[in-house]
């Protein structure tokens, strides 16, 4: 016999977070997300300059 589920697929379990972080919503999910990327972006840049630095420096 086949179950039906009444609660979407976006909802989970309640669970603790670590930290006592606040859980976030979808919106805000889509609101941080272009914010993540940057970061994300320049410490990936931050990284590659890192790993060219000596080869400039010894130059």
């Amino acid at each position: 016999m086949p179950h039906s589920r009444s609660r979407s697929r976006f909802q989970s379990p309640a669970r603790a977070l670590p930290g006592g972080a606040d859980p976030i919503s979808e919106s805000d999910y889509y609101n941080k997300s272009p914010e993540f990327s940057v970061w994300l972006k320049d410490e990936k840049r931050k990284v590659r300059m890192d790993s060219i630095m000596p080869f400039m420096l010894e130059a």
